[in-house]
């Protein structure tokens, strides 16, 4: 995961955070494994902790979760507005 040293550094999952489907619908999971152990990942021994936080945020600061996030939101949103068209159609 990336490190950030300051809030400037997190600007990039920030924006990415901001246009996710998650925003309002629920607190993020990858944002608050990001907060909680930014920097706790860096101390030794904790190399695993940082391996699989790299599975969540990659180092240029990429949230690797939005694209499957977005695919799922998009899977949900499809079902529904093919469920009402075919409502309509039946009528």
């Amino acid at each position: 995961m990336a490190y950030f040293s300051n809030g400037t550094e997190g600007m990039v999952l920030d924006e990415q955070c901001s246009e996710c489907n998650l925003q309002n619908t629920a607190p993020c999971p990858v944002l608050f494994v990001q907060m909680t152990y930014n920097y706790k990942q860096l101390k030794k021994g904790n190399e695993l902790l940082q391996e699989a936080m790299n599975c969540l945020v990659d180092e240029d600061g990429n949230c690797k979760m939005k694209p499957e996030i977005d695919k799922l939101f998009d899977y949900q949103y499809g079902e529904v507005q093919d469920s009402v068209r075919k409502a309509l159609d039946a009528m």
